[in-house]
């Protein structure tokens, strides 16, 4: 597995974007509303309309035999076989891999799994998302631990500046660090290998939080995490409630899912492998996903056109009001996202969700606004059905909601 997951892509943004992929860049071919500027795929992705149908076949199958289908062995060769095909998109050991319903729930599975007294502190950053933040309160709160929340400013202060505040904040107490790999609303690289390296030498364990990872990045797991979880349903193009939990190999033997089924105490995969009913569709459906990009142009050609689209897209809004990205160009190199100052008049609007909502009302444009201190922000998510005019249709949104 390699050291690093970023994709090599040039530091200059491209003057013109990138030409719409045949297939992939194919407005048709995906379920979303066509009238809409949708510009906030990093929330909760978008499905392909092959992938939505490939889904409901599953859902037929159990509807027709409830219980042969999630107690009979050949669904349980399914969940093996889909298993190994996502552990081959992601590039890791299917033997360290689990599915769970979202990254939010990987979360709380590791911090149930992580022994927390009294005193003990867990390590993140401000960047963090916002349901993991408050799932490390949540769980220090139940056993008298304090989380430690690094404050980081937006822009973001480059790698080695962040490496050293965070190392700064660890004590003695500190039993684990939660990193993001890509921030959410910021839409940064995190230096989360070289982290993970230097809080190995202090017997930290590092969880990174990849919600955004797969899709996005190639090989994206980093060397060395304790434990790294991704969401298949943003950028993997997965039904919603798909994700993974990848655990190394010193950890499994400890690490079960948050509520003990049949198998809890027969081993790591089997304990997260049956929950009962729940909808193990998604996860079937995972491969269906991976295997349609596969088919229809390639996950090299889909990463490398929505970096360039995404690089485009910033350098057009920073043009459009003179201000800053979040970060640097190589903590945003090969990110599908990018996240913009706002003009200092975007306040007027008292919080950021009135003047979300205005755009979206008024203008049919999906995108999240967000605020740091004094500053606002706006948040671009490009995907293969991302058009410029999606870009351009923002920027004159918000001017007119701005003036």
């Amino acid at each position: 597995m390699p050291s690093s997951a970023r994709q090599p892509q040039s530091q200059v943004p491209p003057r013109t974007p990138p030409t719409p992929l045949k297939v992939l860049g194919d407005r048709r071919q995906w379920q979303l509303d066509r009238d809409w500027a949708f510009l906030n795929h990093g929330s909760f992705g978008a499905r392909p309309k092959a992938v939505v149908r490939m889904q409901r076949k599953w859902v037929d199958q159990f509807e027709a035999h409830p219980i042969r289908f999630l107690d009979d062995q050949p669904t349980r060769d399914r969940m093996t076989c889909a298993l190994a095909s996502v552990a081959d998109f992601l590039d890791v050991n299917p033997a360290g891999l689990v599915f769970v319903p979202n990254v939010t729930d990987a979360v709380a599975t590791v911090l149930r799994t992580v022994e927390l007294g009294p005193r003990d502190n867990v390590l993140s950053t401000s960047h963090a998302y916002g349901a993991v933040l408050r799932a490390i309160e949540a769980r220090c709160r139940e056993v008298g631990a304090t989380p430690n929340v690094v404050s980081l400013p937006c822009p973001l202060p480059e790698a080695a500046a962040i490496e050293a505040a965070l190392l700064k904040a660890a004590t003695k107490r500190t039993k684990l660090v939660v990193l993001d790999q890509i921030t959410s609303p910021s839409a940064a690289l995190l230096p989360v290998q070289r982290l993970i390296r230097a809080f190995a030498k202090r017997g930290i364990p590092v969880f990174v939080d990849g919600a955004h990872a797969a899709g996005m990045l190639e090989s994206p797991c980093p060397k060395g995490a304790a434990w790294w979880t991704t969401n298949l349903h943003k950028w993997g193009l997965a039904p919603v409630s798909s994700a993974v939990l990848w655990t190394s190999t010193s950890r499994r033997a400890s690490t079960r899912p948050l509520a003990p089924s049949h198998a809890h105490f027969d081993g790591y995969q089997a304990a997260f492998a049956w929950q009962g009913t729940r909808d193990i569709s998604p996860w079937l459906t995972a491969p269906d996903a991976i295997n349609w990009v596969h088919d229809n142009g390639g996950w090299p050609a889909l990463r490398r056109h929505n970096a360039l689209l995404g690089a485009w897209a910033g350098e057009q809004l920073t043009q459009a009001w003179g201000t800053p990205m979040s970060a640097s160009p190589d903590m945003r190199e090969g990110l599908s996202m990018v996240a913009v100052q706002l003009p200092r008049r975007a306040k007027q609007w008292s919080v950021p969700e009135r003047l979300r909502d205005a755009l979206a009302n008024q203008f049919q444009v999906e995108a999240p606004i967000w605020k740091d201190g004094p500053r606002w922000w706006v948040r671009v998510s490009c995907q293969a059905y991302t058009r410029p005019a999606d870009i351009r249709r923002l920027i004159n949104g918000l001017e007119s909601l701005l003036s």
